[in-house]
């Protein structure tokens, strides 16, 4: 009877993408992709090229499906070769709010301290990046020193450097657009200087470092003292309720069954 079921499921199944296991290989949402996506098509590129390079069909950037993390990295780079921009995830992260590829952000504006806000920000960052490794603990960390604080991105060491590319520059994006004065003293990043490494110089404007321990922002301390003026509750009510839906529907396809239901569901 189990040897039948497979070979049921197998016909039934055929020619569709069953989803990846989600509790042990980092994903990434749909909006996430299509967000790239679009970003590629405003610089010139064509779409349906771009989604063939990588075996992608527009349902696959619904909002509610999970792709392997390198299904990312691969649209990236094919969006840098096809746009001769080798900076291309640099350039995303400069002028694509995160707001745009999560609800993280937009969460995040409910907070009255930047503790608060970050916060926020680690519970929902899995809706756009999950890292089952992490297991359950914070996407970021702040830690303090007498250098200043840190604003370390704890994902496990990997070879992804369009990700901490894309990652921080959108991070350094979102302080500067709520700060004063600059608050980014420098920037540490785990891999080698790139190609494009005059890229970073406009980007960050602030010393980076290549082959770091560690992939951080380091920071001016005030920042933490900055206040924020929260977002309007009610907006952010319906938000959170949305979000904590999606929170709670990415664990349970970390499940055998959860998977199951959701490769079955379309058919």
């Amino acid at each position: 009877r189990d040897r039948m079921m497979t070979d049921r499921l197998s016909d039934m199944t055929a020619g569709t993408t069953l989803l990846p296991d989600l509790t042990r290989q980092p994903t990434v949402s749909g909006t996430y992709l299509r967000a790239i996506v679009d970003f590629a098509v405003l610089r010139g590129g064509a779409r349906r090229s771009l989604l063939h390079d990588v075996g992608l069909t527009e349902p696959d950037l619904a909002d509610d499906r999970r792709h392997p993390l390198d299904c990312l990295m691969q649209l990236l780079r094919a969006a840098a070769i096809r746009g001769n921009d080798p900076a291309f995830a640099l350039h995303f992260g400069q002028h694509v709010p995160c707001e745009q590829v999560s609800l993280a952000a937009p969460l995040g504006k409910a907070a009255r301290t930047v503790v608060e806000a970050l916060q926020q920000v680690n519970r929902y960052a899995p809706l756009s990046t999950d890292f089952p490794a992490l297991r359950g603990g914070d996407r970021f960390r702040l830690e303090t020193d007498r250098d200043g604080v840190w604003l370390r991105d704890m994902r496990p060491r990997d070879d992804r450097t369009e990700l901490t590319e894309l990652v921080f520059s959108r991070m350094v994006l979102g302080i500067r657009r709520v700060q004063q004065h600059d608050v980014v003293r420098a920037v540490y990043v785990t891999h080698a200087a790139p190609v494009h490494v005059a890229d970073y110089d406009v980007a960050f404007g602030v010393p980076v470092h290549f082959g770091s321990a560690r992939n951080a922002l380091l920071l001016d301390p005030r920042w933490l003292q900055t206040e924020l003026v929260p977002a309007p509750a009610h907006v952010t009510r319906i938000l959170a309720t949305h979000a904590d839906r999606q929170l709670s529907a990415l664990t349970a396809q970390r499940t055998c069954r959860g998977r199951l239901e959701a490769a079955l569901r379309p058919l």
